[in-house]
């Protein structure tokens, strides 16, 4: 981060804490953690979207993307930057062929999964309904959770913020894109408001989203599946 005192510990702490973990910065500037192997998404990616991947030469060490989480105060007020940025992650991930992908998850996976309120799990399966009725969409990588705090951006030599990774891969899986779409529309319209939401869409290449499955896959995130 060229505009931000301090840059590497800086960063550092902001990974530290969302992962629980301090990483370790390296003399070339990157960031790791040692003590963990990468997991099997993470060796599948091997880094493409800017995932966290494998060290090429340091058994038991995952690298990480670096940047900062598009939410860190450092960088969550360039509004435009940032939703551009979070769009332009969801697309690089949706364009990623599903083949070898360790994970998939249907919706009716996570409809089987969700446990809370009655009237809440009937307004969700009424949803479903709805959908199953509706043009089928085909899958794609998904990241899952799809939210500012989820993706790292980082300021370049001219100080433009552009998109640098992922911050965790541990949601990734071939499903339905409205599962990211829902869950990053929820995340912009409650740190800037849902003013932010049509040119998100049209940046994120669905310029005029499914209302239903948005709000399907939208109560399932409440859900917690």
């Amino acid at each position: 981060m060229t505009d931000v005192p301090g840059a590497s510990s800086y960063v550092a702490t902001a990974w530290g804490d969302r992962l629980g973990i301090l990483p370790t910065t390296e003399a070339d500037g990157t960031l790791t953690i040692g003590g963990r192997s990468a997991s099997p998404t993470e060796e599948w990616l091997g880094g493409r979207c800017g995932a966290p991947r494998p060290h090429p030469e340091r058994p038991g060490t995952v690298v990480l993307p670096g940047g900062l989480p598009a939410d860190d105060p450092a960088v969550r007020s360039r509004v435009e930057e940032v939703t551009a940025a979070l769009a332009e992650t969801i697309r690089a991930v949706h364009d990623l062929d599903v083949a070898g992908c360790p994970v998939h998850l249907s919706t009716a996976d996570r409809l089987a999964r969700a446990v809370g309120p009655t009237a809440l799990l009937d307004h969700v399966s009424r949803l479903a309904e709805l959908v199953e009725r509706r043009t089928a969409v085909a899958a794609v990588v998904t990241i899952g959770a799809a939210r500012l705090d989820t993706v790292t951006v980082d300021v370049d030599d001219t100080g433009r913020l552009g998109r640098c990774g992922l911050v965790s891969v541990d949601g990734v899986a071939v499903a339905d894109p409205y599962r990211d779409l829902a869950a990053a529309a929820r995340s912009l319209a409650a740190t800037y408001g849902p003013e932010t939401l049509p040119r998100f869409f049209e940046l994120v290449g669905h310029p005029e989203p499914d209302p239903i499955r948005l709000e399907l896959h939208a109560a399932l995130d409440e859900l917690g599946v």
